[in-house]
């Protein structure tokens, strides 16, 4: 039987990981550029109890060498390889220039799945644990920063569409469509594609589900604190924000300026070394009370080209997303400023505002959540990430003092999750499967004021209806993205 596939993408890390629960390690596998062969993932190195058969994949490339004449171009087809690829180490990282310091391989031939990112390989974002629960966990490695984003007049020209930068997006669809041609060989079923994100994997997400490009390519969504409201005025600041095209087309000439070359044909022939100078640069344009809270967030981000992305998200909102598929998403209670003192916070605020604003426009179910459980050995609370381990079942690769409560979190995490990507309810069949889950409701019109807690307990609770309208009033007020 074929197995539901969960296509992860974390900006976070930019980890990436390919994780096959099956029998499958030991045995050369097929895919359209060549032969891989992977491994036994749990083979007593990792602090793992359940018995199982997940096979891991590493650093499998989906696309071509991203360098010199192919940059800041849809990620091109791959000359097929002799022999079998033993897929057993980590693919390099796509270049970024804070790694360059950090003692990880760069490469602009970094289109793979499990391997790249932020750090190549981050334990947080290992897949293995939620392989477990019979599904086909996959995310990949993507182009970022100046090398996935950069705008240009004459790259705008060059495209056909009037349009450039989101080259890092775009490399979730050829991903995606790597998927559709190969998956099957795998065990995956590709017609049953989930794709999640946390941070600005899960505005990455939230792109995909709003451009007709990517239509038909995934049937769910998972998004774990990404999304957010048009006028929260913390977007500004945050890896979900973008630029329009005129105002990133200035930063690109900015950038080729920087480098002593007058033209993109110029910045092709330079070498990645020279490149990544000034590729990860901040934007100090926000204002700094945003960024007090959020940080300066990247110069080179999202662009609002009207091609890969569409449309503004207050517009996206109001006329719907191309791709109407269930959804899962949720904030946690230590981000984004949220208050600990009110049983009403900005966190829950994003959670319902936004989801039922959805609702407003698509017609799936979709789950909301509201995570307030804090991991142990640290101070930060129910912080940004916290969920990370539970959902993915992976404590065995993260070292603090996990207690019994911790592990059993887990199971129920990401059974929920599992369930979703099965089934697209995270409650399972309604045959009963997983019966002893605490029932999750999805989100039923504009007037349903709840939430699901998850964490410290389980189950839906109310929204302040006071406190919702101040933030309802607020946050209109102010210029919407």
């Amino acid at each position: 039987m074929r197995k539901q596939i969960f296509f992860e993408y974390f900006l976070v890390t930019l980890a990436s990981s390919q994780v096959v629960n099956a029998a499958l390690y030991g045995v050369p596998i097929e895919t359209e550029y060549g032969t891989v062969q992977g491994f036994k993932y749990f083979n007593g190195s990792l602090n793992f109890t359940t018995t199982n058969n997940v096979a891991a994949f590493l650093g499998v490339p989906y696309a071509a060498d991203t360098s010199y004449q192919n940059r800041w171009k849809v990620a091109q087809p791959r000359e097929p390889w002799n022999g079998t690829l033993m897929a057993d180490n980590f693919g390099p990282a796509c270049p970024i220039a804070h790694q360059a310091t950090a003692g990880f391989t760069l490469s602009e031939d970094c289109l793979s799945s499990y391997g790249s990112g932020e750090t190549s390989g981050e334990a947080l974002y290992d897949g293995g644990g939620l392989a477990t629960k019979d599904v086909v966990v996959i995310s990949y490695n993507y182009r970022d920063a100046a090398f996935g984003f950069l705008v240009h007049p004459e790259l705008s020209q060059e495209s056909g569409h009037n349009s450039s930068g989101n080259y890092g997006i775009l490399d979730q669809l050829t991903a995606l469509q790597w998927i559709k041609k190969n998956i099957a060989n795998f065990g995956g079923d590709p017609d049953k594609i989930v794709i999640g994100g946390q941070s600005f994997g899960s505005a990455q997400v939230y792109h995909a589900v709003n451009s007709p490009l990517f239509k038909g390519s995934f049937r769910g969504m998972i998004a774990e604190s990404g999304i957010r409201y048009p006028g929260d005025p913390y977007l500004a600041g945050l890896a979900d924000s973008y630029k329009t095209l005129a105002v990133a087309e200035k930063t690109g000439i900015n950038y080729t300026a920087f480098h002593n070359v007058s033209s993109v044909a110029g910045l092709r022939n330079l070498s990645m070394e020279s490149l990544l100078i000034g590729s990860d640069d901040r934007d100090y344009s926000i204002s700094n009370l945003t960024a007090l809270w959020t940080s300066y967030p990247p110069l080179y981000k999202t662009c609002l080209d009207g091609y890969v992305v569409p449309s503004t998200y207050q517009n996206s909102l109001l006329n719907g997303p191309s791709s109407d598929v269930p959804m899962i998403t949720g904030n946690n209670k230590d981000e984004s400023g949220a208050a600990t003192t009110t049983n009403y916070t900005v966190a829950q605020y994003y959670e319902y505002n936004t989801a039922n604003d959805w609702y407003g426009a698509a017609s799936s179910p979709f789950y909301t959540y509201y995570w307030d459980y804090a991991p142990p050995g640290q101070s930060g609370g129910a912080h940004h990430m916290a969920e990370i381990n539970y959902v993915l079942n992976n404590l065995y690769k993260t070292d603090l003092p996990w207690g019994a409560y911790d592990y059993e979190l887990a199971d129920i995490m990401s059974t929920y999750w599992a369930n979703f990507i099965k089934y697209l309810d995270p409650n399972g069949l309604s045959n009963g499967t997983n019966s002893s889950l605490t029932q999750w409701a999805p989100n039923e019109g504009l007037d349903d004021k709840t939430v699901m807690l998850l964490g410290t307990g389980f189950g839906m609770v109310d929204i302040e209806e006071s406190r919702l309208d101040l933030l309802t009033e607020y946050f209109n007020s102010l210029p919407a993205y």
